[in-house]
């Protein structure tokens, strides 16, 4: 058995560029870990499940843990694993709640099966799936460009003074990207923005 923790990130600045051919849009983003957390737990199995034990998520496969371990499971031909879920990051709330879950998972299964697979590894095969989940493996800090993937380790702000505050209604990361897209005057890329030398 294998306990994972899978920690909310914020963006501390985000610059959304276009909409590319494959749906998302390049950014610039400084991301960073936060103590809010999920806990999930894996076991070897036949067949693979999610049980949620806390909180309210999907059990199926609308959900990216569930999406991430058969991916995993189908590239390493192993058989299954037994997950549960106990949910404490709000859903759409940016705070990549979905995406580290998934992380979690995939950082999780390469223990409990010993695969020996690097965090760029997992970065890699989680980016298929979603364009947060590749700073979700590793998490901490960093600068986020392309789709999210392509990642510059930054140092950790120790001690960061933080209060968030969540409002009642909620919004997919979609919609808010295509509301950004058709602002009046939207340029045509204002990526590179986040930090200056």
């Amino acid at each position: 058995m294998i306990q994972e923790t899978a920690y909310a990130k914020i963006n501390l600045t985000l610059s959304v560029g276009q909409k590319r051919t494959d749906g998302y849009h390049d950014i610039d983003s400084v991301m960073h870990s936060i103590s809010l957390s999920d806990t999930i737990t894996l076991e070897k199995a036949d067949a693979t499940t999610l049980t949620v034990v806390k909180g309210s998520a999907p059990e199926g496969r609308d959900n990216l843990m569930v999406k991430a371990a058969e991916l995993f499971l189908r590239k390493k031909q192993l058989p299954g694993v037994s997950m549960t879920l106990a949910k404490e990051i709000p859903s759409q709330a940016g705070m990549g709640g979905g995406s580290s879950d998934a992380a979690a998972v995939l950082r999780g299964l390469a223990a409990l099966y010993e695969t020996g697979d690097s965090p760029s590894d997992l970065a890699a095969m989680g980016a298929s799936l979603g364009a947060d989940i590749p700073f979700c493996v590793a998490g901490g800090a960093a600068r986020c460009e392309g789709i999210g993937d392509k990642l510059t380790a930054l140092p950790p702000w120790k001690g960061l003074p933080l209060l968030i505050i969540r409002p009642q209604t909620s919004e997919s990361t979609a919609r808010a990207y295509a509301a950004i897209d058709a602002l009046p005057g939207r340029l045509k890329d204002n990526t590179g923005s986040c930090i200056r030398a």
